[in-house]
């Protein structure tokens, strides 16, 4: 039946997402995995493809998101929730339905904009929600409800339909034609069937007479989103195209008008609960990293290996959902009530597990000699890092060395060659380690902190620098050596300069100790001279190949919110001005520097509620940026506050910073100084800058916080947020299930490049930074030794790709006839960057003469270009004609 009203366009499936995901806090990765996921379900099961948007119940809109749908073959899509003043000036103008345009070449998405605050019956007729409730006709005995309605009757129906249309008149009045839509519905609605009768019976009465009266010149009659917007464009036809306004950007931050008439900012939930957003951007991790390697492992699959195959093809889709899952807008936004947040986070927690399962094994079976036989399968490589529980932090393995030693294998997830550090737990400093070809690999060994700031005695942090191709595979040797005089360069130089708990012991033989003392402390990369004061704090960025130096601090401070103003969702400090770190705490720091050879690092701590870390690095080829580690826990705190990192600098930006719109592109913000400073908040996902004409200062985040710039040269970044009490918008409860928390960000200064004309965008070093941050290098440890790796280097490319060309995911398809099943295509979502310049695309390009030849360990017998979710293939003449930045294959593998 479902089909049949599908086919009759009496029934619409909008968007076709598996969620109707947040805008502001999700990575365009997740929004186009979700997408996919619910596209490729719909297509599969009743044959329909989306050709309309339908996103009314997020806070705030992306200018991403009618990008992303674009290139799913969506063409027009409504929207609502936007900033009261948004409202206001569209409503003056008569211009809710526009043209939503991207800053770089890109086809328009029509937009309607709903003119109502909310989309439930009580708001969607008309601007009087007293009004609007005497037209909800539900009635369900024993049901508490707002609703007045009478029923229709042939005595009240011109009274009825009267006051109808004069509701109906007032919002068709906001709009430059003469099409209304008028949404009928609510959460929870429509699940009984006495309410369908109910509402048709009332509402076909009320037609029936309106359509009845000429002299009224009104139509009316039941109809899908996608009746309105055809009517819509039929009606525009006859109208010049510039007559129907275009904008270009976004919708951020929501604000409402509900409380007291006073302006409230929905800006708080960028940042509510970060344990759960970092524990989403894992499993996007994980997953990728699963994906990629499940749809490359196909051609190599033996018989034995069939059930282990089709099982991990059922747990990438459980992670697949799960993800998509988490996407909601009130689940990734952390707003929703504890134990469904907690429900969520196991959800993530599974998907996690399962990807890494299925990542483990497809490495197995990409590089290692098969030792079963028969339908046996036995694990034999496994990540190095692991969590007990879903609430817990993520834990490292410790290297336990056999005499032989043991092989470490690295594996580069990206498209670009890397060298960077990695790092191990082992339980000895007598290491040696040798790189896939043989040769000995210089080494560092840093301590490992326990609580109350002791040195561990029985694990250690081994640091090394690794160099891995595009999505490749290398092994490395960790072998045992006997002499430790070869040993003595790797130790760390430790400097201990103030300790809050004397009594603890923190000396250890395998480090050198030095006293500190009242100088300055200038480290040194190949790229900077960092200068920190005696006492450990971030002074200032010299630039070697500018000569420019910039004063640059990091300094910490926390809001104290208005208590019923501020919750998970809102955010509205009691004072506009945040408290000093010093006064959330009775204790002094403990102050220590760690130097060596490839990295030095800077560690804050305060008792077991926060640490920071600053590392620099020193070896040749090092990411050209000073990598901060920040550990919050609020749940230690006995009050309510919202912590933030300050960046400040002497740049001079004049209040103007840039942040990404859901890691896809850089979005211009201006600090407006007669707004709050919640109103002048906004979402990074992946990177805001600030910049004057000679420095751009570049903070690369981990996930979703909320960032401005308050003051000239400063960048603030909320780290958490403790609320006790509710905000008043729906969770009916407050923020107290805080976590510790550990996140990275990277602090990147470049010089600015007066020539380089092209703004809002990252610097593709930057940009591959960001990359390698939100993708790390994932070490798997092997459970046998050296007979078991056949492949000491294996790269999945024949041949790097651009730098400024990211393959987003290779993702495995079903079977046509069986949908529980995996089939040899898969859909390869590839972003070339933002502002590159190109006839043609580097993928199109690439498989033109040899698309046989795109992967090492896999042979490809057919490639189809396709949209974004693989629902429509592409004709070579469309392909050619392709502008998209965001581009699908569907890749057939032999």
């Amino acid at each position: 039946i479902v089909k049949k009203l599908l086919q009759r366009k009496q029934l619409e499936v909008v968007t076709g997402g598996w969620v109707m995901p947040d805008e502001a806090t999700t990575s365009y990765f997740a929004v186009v995995d979700q997408l996919i996921e619910g596209n490729q379900w719909l297509k599969h099961h009743v044959n329909y493809i989306p050709q309309h948007g339908w996103s009314v119940d997020v806070f705030g809109h992306s200018a991403s998101l009618p990008y992303i749908l674009s290139t799913a073959g969506i063409t027009d899509t409504v929207i609502l929730r936007s900033h009261y003043a948004w409202k206001a000036f569209l409503a003056k103008i008569q211009s809710f339905d526009f043209y939503w345009e991207q800053p770089f070449d890109s086809p328009r998405m029509f937009c309607h904009m709903a003119p109502s605050d909310l989309y439930s019956f009580k708001h969607t007729c008309g601007p009087d929600p007293f009004a609007c409730l005497k037209y909800d006709f539900r009635q369900v005995f024993g049901e508490m409800s707002e609703s007045t309605a009478d029923t229709v009757t042939d005595q009240n129906v011109e009274l009825k339909a009267n006051q109808l249309l004069g509701q109906y008149g007032r919002y068709a009045s906001l709009f430059n034609h003469s099409v209304l839509l008028v949404p009928l519905g609510d959460d929870f609605r429509y699940n009984v069937y006495s309410e369908w009768e109910q509402q048709y019976r009332n509402y076909k009465k009320l037609f029936d007479f309106i359509n009845g009266k000429k002299d009224w010149n009104t139509r009316i009659r039941f109809g899908t989103v996608g009746d309105y917007f055809e009517e819509v464009h039929q009606r525009l036809k006859n109208v010049s195209s510039n007559a129907v306004l275009s904008l270009t950007g976004d919708f951020l931050p929501y604000g409402d008008v509900y409380a007291n008439s006073r302006p409230s900012y929905w800006t708080g939930f960028y940042t509510t609960r970060p344990f759960y957003k970092k524990l989403a951007r894992e499993l996007e991790h994980w997953l990728r990293t699963a994906e990629i390697l499940y749809s490359l492992a196909k051609t190599n699959i033996k018989e034995s290996e069939e059930s282990i195959f089709l099982k991990d093809y059922s747990s990438l889709v459980s992670a697949r959902q799960n993800f998509g899952l988490f996407q909601h807008h009130d689940a990734i936004t952390g707003t929703s009530r504890r134990h469904v947040m907690e429900d969520y986070g196991r959800r993530l927690h599974s998907g996690i597990t399962n990807a890494m399962s299925v990542a483990s094994h497809m490495t197995q079976i990409l590089l290692m000699k098969r030792l079963y036989e028969g339908n046996t399968w036995t694990s034999q490589v496994y990540p190095d890092v692991y969590r007990t529980l879903w609430n817990e932090p993520t834990k490292k393995m410790s290297v336990i060395m056999a005499d032989a030693g043991r092989k470490i294998t690295f594996f580069n997830p990206l498209t670009t060659t890397r060298t960077e550090a990695v790092r191990l737990k082992v339980r000895t400093t007598h290491i040696q380690i040798l790189d896939s070809r043989g040769k000995v690999v210089p080494s560092q060994i840093n301590p490992i902190w326990r609580e109350r700031f002791a040195i561990s005695h029985t694990a250690f942090e081994l640091v090394f620098v690794v160099t891995l191709k595009p999505l490749s595979f290398s092994t490395y040797t960790l072998e045992n050596v006997l002499s430790t005089d070869t040993n003595d360069l790797t130790k760390s130089v430790v400097s201990l300069f103030l300790k809050d708990d004397s009594n603890a012991s923190v000396k250890n033989s395998a480090f050198k100790f030095e006293e500190p003392n009242d100088r300055e402390i200038n480290l040194e990369s190949p790229h900077f001279r960092v200068k920190f004061s005696p006492s450990g704090v971030l002074k200032e960025i010299y630039m070697k190949d500018t000569g420019i130096s910039k004063s640059v601090e990091i300094d910490f401070r926390a809001y104290i919110p208005w208590v019923y103003r501020s919750g998970a969702y809102l955010f509205q400090p009691d004072f506009p001005d945040p408290l000093s770190f010093g006064n959330l705490t009775n204790h002094f720091p403990f102050l220590c520097l760690v130097r060596g050879p490839i990295v030095s690092e800077f560690h804050m701590i305060y008792q077991n509620f926060f640490k920071l870390t600053v590392h620099l690095y020193h070896f040749d080829s090092s990411s050209s940026g000073l990598q901060i580690d920040v550990s919050a826990d609020l749940s230690r705190l006995n009050r309510d506050v919202e912590l933030v990192m300050r960046i400040n600098s002497n740049i001079k930006n004049n209040g103007v910073f840039y942040t990404d719109s859901n890691g896809l592109q850089m979005l211009k913000r201006k600090y407006v100084n007669s707004l709050p400073v919640q109103g002048n908040y906004y979402p990074a996902t992946s990177s805001m800058y600030i910049e004057d004409e000679e420095i751009r200062l570049n903070l690369l985040v981990p996930h979703s916080h909320g960032v401005t710039s308050p003051l000239p040269g400063t960048m603030e970044v909320m780290i958490d947020r403790k609320t006790r009490e509710d905000d008043g918008r729906g969770m009916s409860e407050g923020v107290e299930d805080n976590q510790m928390v550990s996140r990275t960000f990277w602090l990147v200064p470049e010089s600015v490049d007066k020539e380089y004309i092209q703004t809002s965008s990252l610097s593709s070093r930057a940009q591959i930074l960001s990359l390698c941050a939100q993708y790390p290098i994932i070490t798997f440890f092997t459970d046998n030794g050296e007979a078991l790796v056949i492949h000491p280097e294996l790269s999945l490319f024949p041949e790097p790709w651009p730098s400024d060309v990211h393959l987003v995911n290779l993702r495995t398809l079903p079977m046509a006839d069986n949908y529980t099943l995996p089939s040899n295509d898969s859909l390869m979502v590839i972003h070339e960057k933002f502002g590159t310049c190109k006839a043609e695309s580097f993928i199109d390009k690439l498989i033109k003469g040899k698309s046989g030849a795109l992967f090492s360990t896999a042979k490809v017998e057919k490639i189809e270009k396709t949209s974004l979710t693989g629902t429509i293939s592409y004709t070579q003449d469309s392909i050619s004609a392709s502008t998209s930045k965001l581009q699908t294959y569907k890749i057939t593998f032999r």
